[in-house]
């Protein structure tokens, strides 16, 4: 099997130098996809950055709990009017201006537990946000995974598609040849050229499905697909261990995390609702100056603490913490119900991943023995012993089962990096 791949890849080597689509292929191993794809992909940079904006959006509500302060600084002219007279004719009198400069400084010492539920509230998000930049990464990992695992297969495809196209021009010499010479029929030179045919069709198929899988990894890696690319080397794969425990494992996944971030949140909103029944308690200060020329000479100052206590909303406190708990009541029903949905989605992503395994072991069996008759079959029909249908059948199994081993490889990486995105893993860290 090992010797099969390495053919595959020299063949798309030479067909990659000699065809004109791609003559300047840029080959790239799975280490340098990796390094590429965590610098470039769209998706990755946009949640990083929605992270820091949760970071700066937490920091902002912790900003309550410290001292606000300003300053300002005026200007302001006034007078009186004479009987009779009118400002805009200029007959002003007693006129004259005043400055004006003040340091405030307030303080809120208690609102109802509202202050601390908001910053509740920004960690919640900020909880959200990291668990969807850990849900990108397991996403692009698996897209990056599939697009690599993908543009390989076509690249071997390709060249066991030409090797086919090869064999079948050599059946159908064969076919000739015995048909000349009054030992076959003309329907079987048909067939042999329907063959052919149908190869090269495959071919042109094939060249267009590498094309196509070209652009997918280009998209991942976050280029614009202005060279060719070509694959080298293979993923690295894993052994499954003993099945984990999925319903532990659900719980430490990203959808758990994002499921539990809205939870806490409405746990918030459920205080800072509440809070407009409690009395609010600030500190305040103002230092100033006054005067007609700058700087003011005359100081003032004030220091007060302001205590309020709501009595009646119009049972607008009322309807919002109401309101506050029903969604909380939301979002734990909606966090019970996606466990349970991760759990199923788990289940059924290790089955796959172990069957696609154990595919790739079936596949290679199938694919020795269908490789083995296929030479044995050529050597009996060249000699007379078999009949043209049955070395037909032989070695259109063969060729089938090239196809189906080279797919059971790609279903195999595809399958384990469906099970890695489930559990919220991957390539990134």
């Amino acid at each position: 099997m090992r010797t099969l791949l390495k053919k595959a890849g020299l063949g798309l080597m030479a067909w990659t130098i000699g065809g004109s689509a791609v003559a300047f292929a840029e080959t790239l191993t799975w280490a340098q996809v990796m390094q590429e794809a965590a610098r470039n992909n769209g998706e990755l940079k946009a949640a990083v950055a929605s992270l820091r904006a949760s970071d700066e959006s937490l920091r902002g509500s912790q900003s309550n709990f410290y001292p606000q302060v300003a300053t300002s600084v005026g200007y302001g002219q006034s007078g009186s009017l004479a009987s009779g007279s009118s400002l805009f004719t200029g007959d002003a009198s007693d006129s004259k201006g005043s400055y004006n400069a003040s340091l405030s400084l307030s303080q809120s010492i208690f609102s109802g537990w509202a202050d601390q539920a908001r910053v509740d509230q920004s960690k919640a998000t900020r909880m959200s946000s990291e668990a969807q930049l850990n849900e990108t990464k397991a996403k692009v990992s698996r897209d990056l995974k599939a697009a690599f695992a993908g543009l390989s297969f076509a690249q071997r495809l390709l060249t066991m598609q030409e090797d086919i196209t090869r064999r079948r021009q050599e059946n159908l010499k064969l076919v000739t040849l015995r048909y000349e010479s009054g030992s076959e029929n003309k329907g079987s030179v048909l067939l042999s050229q329907a063959y052919l045919d149908q190869a090269k069709l495959e071919s042109l198929q094939t060249r267009n499905s590498l094309q196509v899988a070209q652009a997918e990894l280009a998209q991942v890696l976050g280029r614009d697909l202005t060279t060719a690319l070509q694959v080298q080397d293979e993923i690295p794969t894993v052994t499954p261990a003993a099945p984990p425990d999925f319903g532990q494992l659900a719980r430490q996944t990203p959808f758990h995390q994002q499921s539990e971030s809205k939870v806490s949140s409405a746990q918030a909103a459920v205080v800072v609702a509440r809070a407009g029944f409690f009395p609010t308690l600030s500190l305040s200060g103002n230092l100033g100056r006054q005067g007609d020329q700058w700087f003011p000479d005359r100081e003032s100052w004030t220091l007060g603490v302001s205590l309020n206590y709501p009595l009646y909303s119009g049972g607008r406190d009322r309807a919002a913490t109401y309101a506050a708990a029903s969604n909380l009541i939301a979002a734990e029903a909606s966090r019970s119900q996606s466990d349970r949905a991760q759990v199923t989605q788990l289940q059924q992503t290790y089955a796959a991943w172990l069957e696609a395994i154990e595919n790739v072991k079936v596949e290679n069996s199938f694919f020795q023995a269908a490789k083995l008759r296929a030479e044995i079959a050529r050597n009996k029909y060249n000699n007379g012993l078999s009949t043209f249908e049955d070395w037909d059948l032989i070695e259109s199994e063969l060729i089938k089962r090239q196809r189906s081993i080279l797919q059971s490889q790609r279903d195999r990486v595809v399958a384990e990096a469906n099970w890695e995105q489930t559990q919220g893993k991957g390539v990134f860290r």
